[in-house]
């Protein structure tokens, strides 16, 4: 039965993503983008959901050294990936500040990011995981690159970690590694 919800929520999440792409093939560097995340780690699979904005008048020192600030809201389901965990579930909401450096000026555009947030979980437990308190600090880096016509979507592999920085012990910390879509609109 879980396994039957899982194709549910990963069809889901891949028909959001295939109509934003649909929207966004004849757009161009535009600020706002909408985007899905996979991921694993700590026994836990991610399923998320993510709508970006990129300021359209970037900050003058960040912008001479090739840095793009870009701002993340997401909602993500967190399923712990043994059916037998007695914490199966939650939810998270979290908002990034990411910034974003570029690797080249060419069309198809490689790029690193590192970015800094916080999270708000439904429940502090998810599979063996005990993060203490529903609100946490979270931290990602990730490596992408841009694709389509003038660059208009993105793959990204991440590396994302949420901890609630010792507010309240124990902090096991939560740490999953994943890859993101994300398609610009029009």
């Amino acid at each position: 039965m879980r396994s039957h919800k899982r194709g549910k929520t990963s069809a889901a999440l891949l028909f959001a993503v295939a109509g934003a792409y649909g929207a966004a093939t004849q757009a161009a560097d535009d600020s706002f983008a909408l985007g899905g995340v996979l991921g694993y780690g700590d026994h836990t699979r991610i399923y998320g959901l993510q709508a970006v904005w990129a300021p359209p008048e970037q900050n003058e020192m960040l912008a001479s050294h090739d840095l793009v600030l870009r701002l993340t809201a997401q909602v993500a389901r967190w399923v712990a990936a043994a059916d037998q965990a007695q914490y199966h579930a939650l939810t998270d909401a979290s908002a990034m500040a990411e910034l974003r450096y570029w690797l080249t000026k060419t069309a198809v555009r490689p790029f690193i990011e590192g970015g800094f947030g916080f999270h708000v979980l439904s429940r502090v437990h998810i599979a063996e995981q005990n993060m203490t308190t529903a609100f946490t600090f979270g931290s990602q880096l990730a490596v992408g690159i841009t694709l389509c016509e003038r660059g208009t979507c993105e793959l990204a592999a991440l590396i994302h970690h949420a901890s609630n920085g010792s507010i309240k012990e124990p902090n096991d910390g939560f740490t999953y590694g994943g890859i993101r879509f994300r398609v610009a609109l029009p």
